[in-house]
């Protein structure tokens, strides 16, 4: 994307792990960021986090719900990184903030004159487990949150690039984690704070383009995931 002025929505109101460090590389590389983010005390975590950097925080109610055009004119690309934390949320909340929640971002990209997205999306779209999931399977009570939360992914990334055909003028990319970085970024979450307290703390390099499998859990670390974002 071309510098200019990025909204970061950030992973679970605007303070996991993955959305926070998006910003924070953002910062690094020039950027200003418009940060959306669910909820007061959250809201006020992030704004002490980047005060004094070029960061506006955004609050909002519902992904899938709130009118985000205000919130996205002016901006000139959209990384939308919001999804509830996998299997942790119940099943409803889960499929309305990760699928209706991305039709919302694109439908109010388009209105606000924003064409550039960049949707994070899950390995779990990519199994055949989960290819031909439906939203009411996803509702009927017969799988585990998990489940569930694997299939509102795959439902809102094929729901995403439907839309994107229907409405050419969308430039629209996903990015998707491996099972291994995955599980990497979880424990990550276990031993690491979301957010620290200042986004000096954070400290990214650029991916090195070696030819070789990964010598340590750290190269399939953040840096690697939030670089692929914003590229």
């Amino acid at each position: 994307m071309s510098k200019g002025t990025i909204l970061a929505r950030a992973v679970t109101g605007g303070s996991g792990f993955v959305g926070a460090h998006t910003i924070a590389l953002l910062l690094a590389e020039g950027y200003s960021v418009r940060a959306v983010a669910r909820g007061g005390a959250k809201v006020d975590y992030l704004r002490n986090a980047f005060a004094g950097e070029a960061v506006e925080v955004v609050e909002i109610r519902d992904i899938a719900k709130d009118d985000l055009t205000p919130i996205f004119t002016g901006v000139n690309g959209i990384i939308h990184s919001a999804s509830p934390l996998a299997g942790r949320a119940p099943a409803q909340e889960t499929v309305d903030s990760t699928v209706e929640g991305a039709l919302n971002v694109l439908r109010c990209a388009l209105k606000s004159g924003v064409t550039k997205v960049v949707m994070t999306s899950s390995f779990g779209a990519l199994l055949n487990r989960w290819g031909e999931v439906t939203t009411e399977e996803l509702l009927d009570g017969s799988h585990d949150l998990l489940y569930v939360y694997l299939g509102a992914k795959t439902v809102a990334e094929k729901a995403a690039w439907k839309f994107a055909e229907e409405n050419p003028a969308l430039d629209l990319a996903t990015s998707k984690t491996n099972r291994r970085l995955a599980l990497y970024l979880l424990l990550i979450l276990t031993y690491t704070p979301p957010l620290p307290r200042k986004s000096s703390h954070l400290r990214f390099t650029a991916p090195s383009s070696r030819a070789r499998p990964p010598a340590s859990p750290a190269e399939l670390g953040t840096n690697r995931l939030v670089f692929a974002l914003i590229t």
